[in-house]
């Protein structure tokens, strides 16, 4: 029996067998499996490429680390050459590389460092500066003339280029603008963007490229054949993120015959309408306007489509798309707007979604009736709506122009549903009441259940002092008649209440049920910065002022309160129908007038055993907002009763602190 004062000399023969190690490695996280490789050399030895195996610069200390490696003193001694030699030792573990610092950029690119990547992914390099970096920009921008640091003309006019890193290169990159830049960045700079081609070029099992825009701050290309030729130097490539060329779209395809997901940075690329058919593309992604004669000719010669996104569809067309498929039935399942609208929002419906009978999701900022319709008449395999957009808000003054009752329109034709996340949609009570829900599958439903005869304060108070709580016991033959439209009000209200609740009871597979979402004028913050940055000398914040003025109390802002006609949660109100819903794991009711209370709160957690996360106590984080004692109650006795349960909003967070 081993005590505690019992001292572990010999490494157990089990904790040293590679296959259980390797196990238990694909199971831990970077900080933890950092511990294990601190227990003994055997360990060290297997665990250290799963420690290296991905490498996000953007995560644990490296911010910290890269911030601060070109200052005078780094911690640690952690400097350039540290970082260099790091990616010398260990760079051939690496396989999933993701990248925002240029020096990151640099070390993983230089002497072969890194050469048995899968994935490459640049994200946004103006996102992070490091110490010196951060100094110098502000140094340029006091540089004459004074206000406006150096002059446009100056600005824009292209920067220095260095050396070349590889014969490959020449001819193919120009200098970028000088923009904020000094000599010797602009010099660097054209170095790094080498870097990532001589990386990429230098991993032939790359399955993922993600280049960014911020790569054309550094230098820009102006060979293309360079660029087909470093994809066609790869032929495990499978997915590409291109944010810096616009490409002729169907040599890109014949040059990587294995790519199956492409996002485009131009919509307009060169050569589309394709001309022959190209079978293993499953994903694209482009920004902007689509033609619907283009729609029709990407899927005719994309037969494994499977996703395809775009802006909207272009207004305006020819209506007539008969004989556009010939493909038939078209394999698409899914079908993505990026953009606010869909176009032509009464027409493309029916120009479009006959031909998708396969399509299991759609999205889309705005789900209009015509669109609704024709989802339930032509995709009978539909699984899931997802509202594109979600915005800051649902307050009035942002709330989106959606259609009432298209989300209660797809639930009672649609029997595949399995997905519903429209936060600024709603489906009115009584609507719900008379469209009975025919998808049993559903597991996640976020939209506003709305059109309650809720009655108002000074109605409550009246109902009381009549009726007391329960309105079955009136005798109805000697009631006032000036009173009999309350009651009726209130026994409308508790009809609803209950034909609702029967109908969410019947959805046994729901994990989550959110019905609601950040419901304030959170705007209201960026006006009171506005305004003490520029006080009413700025004719701008003037005109705030006069038709946007801040509705102050005590020194606290109102961002105002929840939205009428929602759902009571009480189980005087029936909430306890929903015992049904063993599998809830997230449940949400921001913006509802919910009235929910300590009694709601202990059935919850005895209820919903699986819940794991909780929308509407969180901590409120708005600048100057009203203490909420009632909701900080609530949330410590939940926190109480159920400490696993998270408490968070829908939609982001804002700091104390004013933008």
């Amino acid at each position: 029996m081993m005590t505690a004062d019992t001292q572990l000399t010999d490494t157990p023969e089990a904790l040293l067998l590679p296959e259980l190690l390797t196990h238990i490695a694909s199971h831990l996280d970077a900080p933890d499996i950092f511990q294990c490789v601190q227990v003994c050399h055997s360990w060290n030895r297997l665990f250290i490429p799963y420690l290296w195996r991905t490498l996000d610069d953007q995560r644990f200390q490296w911010p910290s680390i890269l911030h601060l490696h070109d200052s005078e003193a780094p911690p640690g001694g952690k400097d350039k050459d540290w970082i260099v030699a790091l990616f010398a030792k260990y760079g051939h573990h690496i396989r999933h590389l993701h990248i925002r610092w240029k020096v990151v950029l640099n070390a993983a690119g230089s002497e072969n460092n890194c050469t048995q990547l899968q994935s490459l992914c640049i994200y946004d390099m103006t996102d992070v500066r490091t110490s010196v970096e951060a100094a110098e920009d502000a140094r340029l921008w006091t540089h004459p003339p004074q206000g406006s640091g150096r002059a446009a003309i100056d600005r824009a006019r292209k920067g220095a280029a260095g050396p070349l890193l590889s014969p490959v290169f020449e001819g193919v990159f120009q200098p970028a603008p000088v923009r904020l830049r000094s000599l010797p960045q602009q010099e660097q700079d054209w170095i790094t963007h080498q870097r990532f081609w001589l990386l990429a070029r230098q991993n032939p099992g790359l399955r993922v490229l993600r280049s960014h825009w911020s790569l054309f701050q550094l230098s820009r290309i102006k060979s293309m054949e360079f660029f087909y030729e470093t994809l066609a130097m790869l032929p495990n490539l499978r997915e590409i993120d291109n944010q810096i060329l616009c490409v002729d779209f169907g040599h890109l395809l014949t040059r990587v015959p294995n790519l199956q997901h492409y996002t485009a940075a131009f919509l307009y690329m060169d050569k589309i309408p394709l001309t022959k058919s190209f079978q293993t593309l499953q994903t694209l992604r482009m920004p902007g306007r689509l033609p619907i004669r283009v729609f029709f000719n990407l899927l005719n010669h994309l037969p494994g489509l499977e996703h395809i996104y775009f802006g909207c569809f272009e207004r305006g067309e020819d209506s007539d798309v008969s004989g556009s498929l010939s493909n038939t039935p078209c394999p698409l399942k899914g079908l993505h707007f990026l953009d606010r609208n869909t176009g032509d929002e009464e027409q493309m419906p029916m120009q479009v979604l006959p031909w998708l009978p396969n399509l299991t999701e759609y999205s889309a900022t705005r789900l209009t009736t015509t669109a609704a319709m024709a989802l339930a008449r032509f995709c009978p395999k539909l699984e899931g709506f997802e509202q594109g957009f979600n915005g800051d808000t649902t307050h009035s003054e942002a709330r989106m122009d959606t259609d009432d009752n298209t989300i209660g329109l797809l639930l009672g034709t649609c029997p595949n549903l399995k997905k519903i996340d429209a936060p600024h949609h709603r489906i009115d009570a009584d609507y719900m009441n008379r469209c009975k829900w025919v998808c049993q599958g559903l597991e996640s439903l976020s939209c506003q259940l709305t059109g309650f005869a809720r009655l108002d304060s000074a109605e409550q108070e009246l109902y009381q002092d009549i009726f007391g709580s329960d309105p079955d016991l009136i005798d109805i033959a000697e009631m006032h008649e000036e009173h009999q439209s309350l009651l009726d009000k209130a026994l409308l209200c508790k009809l609803q209440h209950t034909q609702v609740y029967k109908q969410l009871a019947l959805m046994t597979r729901l994990r989550v049920l959110d019905l609601g979402y950040e419901f304030r004028n959170v705007y209201l913050r960026t006006r009171i910065n506005f305004r003490n940055q520029y006080p009413l000398t700025n004719a701008v914040a003037a005109n705030l002022l006069a038709h946007h003025p801040l509705e102050q109390t005590d020194g606290y802002i109102d961002y105002g309160g929840p939205h009428p006609g929602t759902m009571r949660l009480t189980l005087s109100s029936g909430l306890a129908r929903l015992a049904t819903l063993v599998n809830l794991e997230v449940f949400g009711f921001e913006g509802v007038d919910h009235r929910i209370a300590e009694a709601e709160l202990e059935w919850m957690a005895s209820a919903w055993p699986k819940l794991k996360v909780m929308r509407g106590l969180q901590e409120d984080t708005l600048p100057r907002i009203r203490p909420d004692r009632r909701k900080a109650g609530l949330r410590a006795l939940m926190c109480q009763l159920r400490p696993e349960v998270k408490h968070e909003g829908g939609a982001p967070e804002y700091g104390p602190d004013l933008d």
